[in-house]
């Protein structure tokens, strides 16, 4: 738990220094990826936000965008999903379950993906 909470504030650093180098107007775009429905699955995506809110990142504020979306267990989908996030250039690409973890690192050839266990919920 510790890890995780020392790699989600350096997840944070980045993404605001990220957004400092750009224009002051611009928001940080989080694209999070589920493989499949799950309700323990959906706790993490939750837990996620909540932790986002909690270091002061909300769609609320207008401070950050989260763009959600969920492959319903089709790999195809999967795959077509994280390509879209990787051709959009999203600042972090979270993942849920390791299937769309593995995928996502596959389809990254720009190395930016933030490895299973920083941005994995």
């Amino acid at each position: 738990m510790k890890l995780f909470k020392f790699t989600f504030a350096i997840l944070l650093a980045i993404m605001a220094i990220s957004c400092h180098n750009n224009t002051k107007n611009i928001v940080p775009a989080v694209g999070f990826v589920d493989a499949f429905e799950d309700a323990t699955i959906s706790q993490a995506r939750t837990g996620f936000t909540d932790a986002l809110k909690k270091n002061g990142f909300s769609e609320d504020q207008k401070n950050i965008k989260i763009e959600y979306r969920n492959a319903q267990g089709d790999i195809p989908t999967l795959s077509q999903i994280v390509n879209y996030f990787v051709s959009e250039p999203v600042n972090l690409l979270a993942t849920c379950t390791t299937l769309s973890s593995v995928t996502a690192v596959q389809k990254n050839k720009n190395n930016t993906y933030f490895r299973n266990g920083i941005a994995n919920t």
